[in-house]
Formats: structure tokens, sequence, C-alpha cells
């Protein structure tokens, strides 16, 4: 984690010192708020709310200075998502397959002649929208082995896109339901050049123009969907033509003669191909963060006016109650933990870094983690963090917490979303053990060791994958590798866990330097109680494994009641850290006129 640099003396606020890089973009968007494509109304779902996720995108890509500025400045397209994913969550998707998975792998692996310059322009100021379309409905892992076709024609000097069945038809995010809408995709296929197989590629293709689907594609919409709103649309191909310039390349090149050449191996391809989804698992992660920050604030205003009528302490605050109480404090704590990995991911696409070793570019499920397994396994530990921050909240703010206009089931359905999008959880988590194997480095054992938190998450992370060692089961022996799959899932998330306590340890350390003693303290209080509980989410294991003893578990039981306790005073200062204001969630609930609100 980083800050910026502050004059000698002066003191950060912890808002700051957390989202730094993005608060005041962040805020300078909430004047957008006022115009006409982010009034509040509409239906929750079906056609009118999809015009209105056109409406938003639109606005925000031409607010920023288009599609190409945002691609060319991570970190205020970074904030951008943030901001999106707050205040409308199915936008905030469309956004990312526009910008992230469209724009970016044009403008990364697209060698522009006229017809791609002028792709580009239109994707620019989404006088087209553009989408990612890889997933393939009928088979698992098409992102890493698609069925569809690209063969190359020499004497049209072009491509055409085939889909060989029926279950090869995509899945892709698409607006295409709105009258006079073009639209483009990157169409992720397996390129074939003289009957030879040339690895995965991605095509620049118009799946649309104003008046219905190109010549060669068939598009399909499918059923709403009521989780996260979006315009979704399968999609299947008929030799439908692609321009030379169409081919994403990445570096490979057919010459005059008709003859394929790649610099690259067949994974070095894939990664290459699947280069945007760096990106796409920042982003994964920073949404992800935006709308657990946004449900502990929700959730926050709406009890400091929440009375209980029950009978033991009626006109009570609901918060008074223990059993409310740990809840909150423990979504806090997550969310926080969230925070720091939102900032690790901001920092490693700002500051891109190397990976440690070659070994973390293995792919056997999914390119994801091979891609970069960092920013893959940060995404996929956030998407939990935030989804028990938000099924651990919502059912608490009572049934009205249900309604749309209250924000918190789209939270709960990006999370969802995020599940599989932006990289699967699963296949990140195989992948990143599989690398896991070979490179994790436990750290020096220090005099405690087994005592301190942050050393038993460590010693978890590293028994798992030493045990995984001892079989020596090859990867490609599945029927040997299947009954482990389940312990590799368990040491990813062991690793990611482990790493995530170092991350808040520096955070910690960061805050004694440049904050005041109040909010140093409030940030300590946090990560006590979040290490505390990671410690007893395991606690089951380290009895199991001897690394605990019953008293032990014991002592930490009450060290966890009395962190609760001492996270009370420092509420205030934490909920502001989320650096959310309850003006721009525009949610009846966080109101104090909540009735009102919600009826007018």
């Amino acid at each position: 984690m980083t800050t910026d640099p502050t004059p000698e003396g002066q003191q950060l606020p912890l808002s700051q010192l957390l989202h730094s890089a993005s608060r005041t973009t962040a805020a300078d968007l909430d004047k957008l708020l006022d115009t006409e494509p982010f009034h509040v109304g509409g239906p929750a779902t079906g056609p009118e709310r999809h015009a209105r996720n056109d409406d938003r995108i639109r606005a925000l890509v031409r607010y920023a200075g288009g599609a190409l500025a945002l691609h060319h400045n991570p970190g205020k397209m970074l904030t951008l998502y943030e901001w999106m994913a707050q205040v409308d969550p199915a936008a905030c998707l469309g956004l990312a397959a526009h910008v992230a998975m469209c724009v970016g792998p044009i403008c990364e692996l697209g060698t522009p002649d006229d017809d791609l310059r002028e792709l580009l322009a239109e994707l620019d100021q989404v006088h087209r929208y553009g989408s990612i379309v890889i997933t393939e409905i009928g088979a698992g892992n098409s992102h890493i082995n698609p069925q569809t076709i690209a063969r190359y024609d020499h004497s049209t000097r072009s491509f055409t896109l085939t889909t060989p069945r029926a279950e090869a038809a995509k899945f892709f995010i698409s607006l295409l339901g709105l009258p006079q809408r073009a639209h483009a995709g990157c169409v992720a296929a397996r390129l074939e050049v003289n009957g030879r197989d040339c690895g995965v590629f991605l095509f620049a293709v118009r799946l649309a123009e104003d008046l219905g689907p190109s010549k060669g594609v068939t598009i399909h919409q499918l059923p709403e969907c009521v989780v996260l709103p979006q315009d979704y649309a399968s999609c299947h191909f008929d030799k439908a033509t692609v321009p030379y310039s169409g081919w994403l390349a990445g570096g490979a090149t057919i010459n005059d003669d008709g003859v394929f050449h790649d610099p690259l191996s067949t994974d070095e391809r894939l990664r290459t191909t699947m280069e945007g989804t760096r990106r796409m698992s920042s982003l994964g992660t920073v949404a992800l963060t935006a709308t657990a920050r946004a449900t502990i604030v929700l959730a926050h205003t709406y009890w400091q006016g929440r009375i209980t009528n029950a009978r033991l302490a009626p006109g009570g605050p609901v918060l008074g109650y223990s059993t409310q109480r740990r809840a909150f404090h423990a979504a806090l704590v997550d969310t926080l933990a969230a925070t720091v990995l939102s900032r690790r991911a901001r920092d490693l696409v700002i500051r891109p870094q190397p990976e440690i070793t070659d070994h973390s570019r293995t792919v056997t499920w999914a390119p994801w983690s091979g891609v970069h397994r960092e920013l893959a396994l940060n995404k996929a530990w956030a998407c939990d963090l935030a989804n028990r921050v938000i099924t651990g909240l919502r059912p608490r703010l009572g049934a009205q917490a249900m309604l749309s206009v209250n924000l918190l089931p789209e939270y709960e359905g990006l999370t969802q979303a995020l599940e599989s999008a932006t990289g699967d959880k699963l296949f990140i988590l195989l992948d990143a053990a599989n690398a896991l194997l070979t490179d994790h480095t436990p750290p020096p054992r220090p005099n405690n060791s087994g005592r301190h938190p942050c050393d038993l998450a460590a010693l978890r992370a590293t028994v798992l994958l030493h045990d995984l060692r001892a079989t020596g089961t090859a990867e490609s022996d599945l029927d040997a590798l299947n009954p482990l799959l389940p312990t590799m899932v368990d040491a990813a998330y062991a690793h990611v866990r482990w790493h995530t306590q170092l991350l808040f340890d520096r955070a910690v350390l960061e805050a004694d330097e440049h904050c005041d003693d109040a909010s140093a303290a409030a940030l300590r209080a946090a990560r006590r109680l979040y290490e505390l509980k990671e410690t007893l989410d395991d606690l089951g294991w380290h009895l199991e494994h001897g690394t605990l003893t019953q008293e032990r578990a014991a002592a930490l039981r009450t060290d966890y009641a009395h962190a609760d306790e001492a996270l009370t005073d420092h509420i205030p200062t934490l909920v502001a850290a989320m650096a959310t204001p309850v003006a721009r969630l525009r949610a009846p609930i966080a109101h104090p006129d909540y009735s009102q609100r919600l009826v007018g």
C-alpha cells in the first residue's frame, strides 16, 4: 500500500490514506447525479432499465473524455468503476465490458488500420457499444478452449467466424434489445490457418448495426436477469467476415505467402490474448469493495434512527443488541480488509510490477491466475468479503432491504455476477494453488510462532501446501488430482487470506506514521478484530492439527469478545473512512425520513 506524499508534519485523514487516489475524482463524479441520465426513477428491470444503463454508461464515458482516455488512465478508470458500482452496479458491469474488455484489447493487441481506427472512434464516444464475447454456453472452460473457429482466407486476407454447434453459442452483455444500437465485441476464437490450429485469439467484430445484426451473425436476447439487471444475449456465427485488421494478433503474423508465425508458446499466447483480465481483476476488486463500503454506510446510517419495540428494551437502539453490533463490527472489518486489497489492486495496475517467478504463469483451468496471480486471487477473496458483508447485513435491515431502490439487492447481485465475471473464482483458486505448490515461501518463524493470528494464517497456508506437495500428484493426472481439488482451493484461500493480513498490517503502520492518533488507533482496533475473526474461522482446523490448544482457543474467543467491545468507540471514525457520502447512494433507507421517501 502506498500513500501520497504529505508536507512535513501534516497528518492525513484515514479516508485519504485508504482512498487518496480516488476520493477527489469520486467527489467530482457526484455532480453527475444531478444530470438527467442519473435521475432516480423507472423500473428495476426491463427495457427501460436497460436504456437507463446505456444512458449512464455513455454519460460517464463522455464525462471522462472518452473510452480511449479512460484506457490510457487506469487510475481514473478504476475510480469510475468504484463510483458506478455504488450508484448503479448493473451499469458498472456494462461499463467494464465496454472499456476494459473491448476498447482495452483492441488498443493493446490490435494493429489499427483505417477500419480499426474507425471502430475505435465509434467505441470511444459510445456511438457503438462494446463488450467481451468469450464465454460459450454449452461447455466449461471456454476461456481456455473456445470452440468458435476463425478461418483465415488468404485470397481475401480476411477471416470467417463459425460456430460449429449450438453448444458453442456465445454469452455476453448486450444492449441490442434497444432500438438503433450498433454493437461490437471482442470475440474469442481458435484461429485456423491452412487447416492448422494456431491458438486462441480475440477478433474485433461489428456484431450489429443500427438496423440489426451484421451479416453472418445471429443474436438471441436471453430472459430477463433480475439479480443484476442487464440486457444479456447469445450469438452464433455463420461465416461472419472479419477484416485482417480485426484480428487482435498481439505480435503474431500471417505473411504475404499465407504462413502463420507466432513467437509465443501456446500458454504465452493464451495469456497475451487474455491480458485484459489483469485490469478486469483489479476493477472487480475495486467494485466489490465499493459496494461493501456503501453497505456499511447504509446500514450504519439507517440504524442511527432505528429503534426496537421488543419487550426487553422498548424504544432502545437496534445496535444495543450484541447480535446486531457484532454482525456490524464483523462486516466493518471485512470491508476494511477488502479496502486494503482494493488499494493494492489499484497500485498494481497503476504501477505494474512483474510476477515474482514464472511459476505463476501456469494455465490449467483458465488464464486469469496466469495473467496475474495476485490480482486474480485478490479479486476472488474480495468477492467473498463483499458477499459476507452484504449477506450478513441485508437480513438485519429488515424486509425493506430487499427493495431494489435501497440498492442492497443489486450490490448482492454484483457479488454474484463477479463470482464468474472478471474471472471464475473457482478456477482462479485452482490455478493459483498449482503455482503456489512450486513457489510459496513461508515466512520466517517468529519466536511466538503459533500464537499470533498472522503467524497462524501463514502456518495454515504452509501446511496445506506442504501436504499437497507430499502427494507428488502430477497436475495432468485428473484421476489422482480430483480428490485433492478441495484442498487446493483451501490452500489458495489460506494464502490470500494470510496475504490480506499482511496488507492490513502495512496499512496500520502507515496510519501510525501519517494519521492522527485517533485514526491510527481505530485502524489498529479494526485490524485486531479482523485477524482474530479469521483465526476463529479456522479454529477447527487448528485444533485438529494441534497448532492451537483448547486453552488457547478459549483465550482467543475471549480476546475476540474484548476486541469487539473495544471497536465500539472507533465506529464513527471507521465509518467516515468509507469515503462514501450518503447523498451519493440516494437510497431511502439511508435518510431520517425513510418512510416518506420510500412511498414518495
